[in-house]
């Protein structure tokens, strides 16, 4: 979203942000540039997204998803109206499915055409997990959200002006769900540097980075700890595993003695992504993009993903792809004992991001996209 927004600015275009605040995602004004606050006059609302039984009872009696219904709040309907009052708007982006219980004030209240930005096909994310969560009660708790979410989303799939998938697979997606709405693919895209240093070619280490909040990160860092790294030690004895990112519970153990280091939330993301390192992405279920990913592709890093973890990612990326724990295992030991071919792969992944993941260029593709498709 910062990407997207940011690039528009610089295309010389004006942009207005609402933004809902969760505990999972709180707005913290001293994070926030002060001339990006001004420049797009960003407004953050927080809003209480936590579960609560009562709330989630009233909406299986209803028959409407929970998932989306905590999402809508009397504070955003209000901020949202107040802004739609004071600025008349060409075009108005929301950005995932949860935003989508807005969408009838937007009609009403605005003329503007408004364009779906779909971050996954957020039901299958719920139907893969119900099919792999412990417990009947939960297992099939997990699977009546999942069907409650499938019928909005199918129900939302056509009442926008437009869809932006985040991939080619999402897209072909929501197609196959009956979506006949103009779509076009506008994936993340960065700001590449001008010049990127290669890594020296000794990989001493490999690491994750991702938020433990999101249950398939979870899931795939313990398959990666408890399956895949003992492999890894077997035949790399002195071979380190470190495991960053927000959130991880309290009860997180790894093995001692094994290399594995949890490091937790980082100040600064970009300080992992310098260091001469494997960047594994472990994904056993999802759908999407890894933002993730291309953020480690362009920083010249070799990647060994699952192919879930890959998903997304068009064209293929020159990353190594294994999905079984000795696959996995050998493909990091691989880039272990051999530096030299890793560093190539990381050399050939910054390639693949500045041909398909420029910024600028995919930015000035959603323009054309409302300027053209959407008649604007």
């Amino acid at each position: 979203m910062d990407a997207m927004s940011s690039g528009l600015m610089a295309l010389g275009h004006r942009v207005r942000i609402l933004s809902a605040c969760t505990h999972k995602h709180p707005c913290d004004a001293q994070l926030l540039d002060s001339d990006y606050v001004e420049r797009t006059g960003f407004t953050g609302i927080p809003i209480d997204t936590r579960l609560n039984a009562v709330d989630a009872l009233s909406s299986l009696v209803a028959g409407e998803s929970y998932n989306i219904a905590r999402f809508r709040t009397p504070e955003m309907l209000a901020a949202l109206r107040t802004l739609l009052q004071r600025v008349n708007f060409d075009v108005v982006l929301i950005e995932s499915l949860f935003m989508a219980p807005y969408l009838d004030l937007i009609r009403e209240m605005s003329d503007a055409l408004v364009v779906l930005r779909a971050h996954n096909v957020e039901h299958r994310i719920w139907s893969d997990l119900a099919q792999t969560t412990p417990g009947l009660t939960r297992r099939t708790y997990i699977r009546l959200l999942a069907k409650q979410l499938e019928s909005f989303e199918l129900g939302q799939l056509n009442a926008f002006d437009g869809i932006l998938a985040i991939s080619a697979e999402d897209a072909d997606a929501f197609r196959e769900l009956g979506c006949t709405l103009a779509i076009e693919v506008v994936p993340f895209g960065l700001d590449l540097p001008n010049h990127q240093t290669p890594h020296p070619t000794v990989f001493p280490e490999v690491f994750h980075l991702g938020a433990m909040d999101w249950e398939p990160n979870l899931r795939g860092v313990r398959w990666l700890v408890d399956e895949v790294w003992p492999l890894v030690r077997e035949s790399v004895p002195h071979a380190v595993l470190r495991l960053a990112g927000k959130a991880f519970p309290t009860d997180f153990q790894v093995p001692e003695g094994q290399g594995v280091e949890v490091l937790g939330e980082l100040d600064d993301s970009s300080t992992l992504y310098a260091r001469p390192a494997i960047m594994a992405i472990p994904l056993l279920s999802g759908s999407g993009m890894r933002i993730k990913a291309i953020e480690g592709a362009a920083a010249a890093l070799p990647i060994v993903s699952t192919t879930i973890g890959a998903e997304g990612l068009s064209p293929a990326p020159p990353f190594a792809i294994a999905d079984t724990p000795r696959e996995f295992a050998d493909a990091l030991i691989a880039d272990l004992r051999c530096p030299e071919v890793a560093v190539e792969r990381g050399q050939a992944g910054l390639a693949w991001v500045d041909a398909h993941y420029n910024n600028p260029r995919l930015v000035a593709r959603f323009v054309d996209f409302c300027l053209q498709q959407l008649a604007l």
